[in-house]
């Protein structure tokens, strides 16, 4: 019987991993290394003053962060420094991380306009840079997730809020094409220009990268 009882627990611990596993979809490979880095990480944090506002510890915030990042997510950061209350340090770190991205976007716009379309004038090129800004930020708002956000407080009880937030990479690509698009559109852009609008934001689908920090 206690032989067959250990056999039982091994078989559920086993199935217990091999589920784990299955979640995140990594390799134990994988794992190891978002374990060693998420160690590092925050270490970091605690040493720079940092604490967490949710209820978990710091590896395991930074840990799901990793992991989320390895499963093809992009980071975002929103920081914001020496707010008086925590509710208005949230409210703009969210905004600062919106404003991030955009300005991201921004540059790979700008850059593809000067590149790929030689017959626009510069002004309908900073109006449909200005237009694309502001699409922008209403298409990502609701596409940041928050993973984990940590707070500190100075001398004064001033807060300094970080937000770690991600976006889906195929959800944030299909968001910034629809932005430029609807940019376009209301410049009557579109039928001149055609698919090289779109081609802006696919091209720059490699450029991705951490924003924020």
């Amino acid at each position: 019987m206690k032989r067959l009882l250990i056999l039982i627990t091994a078989f559920f611990t086993i199935c217990g991993s091999a589920i784990a596993q299955d979640q995140t979809g990594l390799s134990k490979k994988q794992m190891r290394e978002i374990r060693k880095i998420s160690k590092t990480l925050a270490k970091k944090n605690i040493k720079e003053g940092w604490e967490l506002i949710e209820s978990t510890t710091m590896r395991k915030a930074v840990e799901q962060l990793q992991i989320r990042k390895a499963q093809k997510c992009q980071e975002i950061v929103g920081i914001t420094y020496g707010k008086k209350d925590m509710v208005v340090a949230k409210t703009a770190a969210r905004n600062a991380a919106i404003n991030e991205y955009a300005e991201y976007c921004r540059s790979i716009v700008t850059a593809r306009i000067n590149t790929d379309i030689k017959d626009i004038s510069g002004e309908e090129a900073n109006n449909l840079v200005a237009g694309y800004l502001r699409e922008v930020a209403m298409e990502m708002d609701g596409e940041l997730q928050p993973v984990y956000s940590l707070f500190r407080r100075d001398r004064k009880g001033k807060i300094d809020v970080k937000i770690y937030y991600v976006v889906d990479v195929d959800n944030a690509l299909a968001a910034r094409r629809k932005a430029l698009e609807n940019a376009a559109r209301e410049m009557d852009l579109s039928n001149r220009f055609g698919d090289r609008i779109s081609d802006f934001v696919v091209k720059g689908y490699d450029d991705l990268k951490t924003i924020g920090e």
